[in-house]
């Protein structure tokens, strides 16, 4: 199955061109779109925890 994932980022809303130019490609889309809207609820920094989890040994041998 096919999706489009449309990303928003731009902080001026409504406002902003590139959202309103990235609007059309949803409207003519017929699968699932999944959109995130990163002006709207922005994406947290990683923390130390998040950078060094790749290199944590697993408990347990897990």
């Amino acid at each position: 199955m096919s999706y489009l994932l449309h990303i928003d980022s731009s902080a001026l809303g409504e406002a902003s061109v590139s959202r309103q130019v990235a609007q059309s490609f949803p409207e003519g889309w017929e699968s699932k779109v999944v959109h995130r809207d990163l002006g709207a609820a922005s994406v947290p920094h990683l923390s130390a925890a998040g950078i060094t989890a790749r290199v944590t040994p697993q408990l347990n041998g897990e």
